[in-house]
């Protein structure tokens, strides 16, 4: 571990009350998604707890290469050596071995993972203070540690299985995911900070800003993590009254072009002539169009689902 993670180990035991030594773990009872996108190859992970900056510890993810959570009877170096050997092209099971058979207390560690091929791997230790599990499924795994119940994992991975082509951003989903947690009861001994981190391999998309946000210390911190995220992204995805901007942009110009309402190449831009293609399509399918029946150009789940179905019926397919 370098000399910089260490200070922070070990201020994070001394806020703790433990034993001020970097080689002891921090205890985080927290739950966590980690994932990858199919449509961008985007990974991430999100993960809450009732403990401070959970986001110094636990989440780990490298573009093109991998995600990791490490946590409970937190080892920060299963983060930068799990993605070394992601790197390497060791698979998420191997991976996830080689390091529970160097670590000297494999029973107290919970460990998620999963790779740019969306290959996933988890471990809860038998040691982990129940409720502990894990829920692994396509281009996720969803883990927790002292919770309420099963449910609050059930939760997570219903809600992110929910989002899968929907045109989300992987953060959206992922806190879409943990938002869910939450609300089926999440850290049983309540709440205190949360983490957001993305990472994309696809070059004119690395300046968002939406992709390492953490909450530190807050009453409500994944509601918390959501007002950030809405403040410093600029783009909310679609989601209702929201105005995309950026890939999301781009991908709903695609669709409407498909569709026949947009005669321009798709540049990310919401500009007027989107606005007016987004206008007609509401029109013609009887949805509000602003003024008194709502904001003006709303992109929401019901009209990408309807844009999507009429641009497979245009081409010929069936749709979804």
């Amino acid at each position: 571990m370098r000399c910089g993670a260490r200070g922070r180990l070990a201020a994070l035991i001394i806020g703790h009350g433990l034993v001020a030594a970097a080689a002891v773990s921090p205890a985080f009872a927290t739950f966590s998604i980690v994932a990858r996108d199919s449509a961008t190859g985007d990974l991430g992970v999100a993960v809450s707890t009732r403990a401070p900056a959970v986001g110094a510890v636990v989440p780990w993810a490298k573009a093109g290469i991998g995600a990791v959570a490490t946590q409970a009877s937190t080892n920060p170096e299963f983060g930068p050596k799990g993605l070394a050997l992601l790197e390497q092209g060791t698979s998420p099971r191997d991976t996830l071995a080689r390091l529970l058979v160097e670590d000297d207390t494999p029973e107290k560690r919970q460990i998620g993972i999963v790779d740019a091929k969306g290959g996933v791997a988890s471990h809860t230790g038998r040691e982990n203070i129940p409720y502990a599990g894990a829920i692994e499924g396509v281009n996720f795994t969803a883990q927790g540690n002292l919770l309420v119940g099963r449910e609050t994992l059930e939760a997570m991975a219903a809600s992110f299985r929910g989002t899968e082509g929907k045109g989300l951003p992987l953060a959206e989903r992922l806190l879409r995911a943990l938002e869910a947690g939450q609300a089926a009861g999440g850290d049983r001994r309540g709440r205190q900070s949360a983490a957001l981190l993305v990472v994309t391999a696809d070059p004119q998309r690395r300046w968002e800003r939406s992709q390492n946000l953490r909450v530190d210390d807050h009453a409500n911190p994944v509601a918390e993590l959501r007002r950030i995220y809405e403040t410093v992204t600029g783009r909310l995805g679609y989601r209702d009254l929201s105005r995309p901007a950026g890939r999301d942009v781009r991908e709903l110009q695609e669709l409407l072009r498909r569709a026949g309402l947009y005669d321009r190449e798709p540049d990310g831009s919401f500009d007027d002539a989107t606005v007016a293609a987004v206008q007609a399509f509401r029109k013609a399918q009887g949805l509000d169009t602003g003024e008194y029946g709502g904001p003006v150009a709303l992109v929401d789940a019901d009209l990408i689902a309807r844009l999507r179905t009429q641009v497979q019926t245009r081409e010929g397919k069936a749709p979804p």
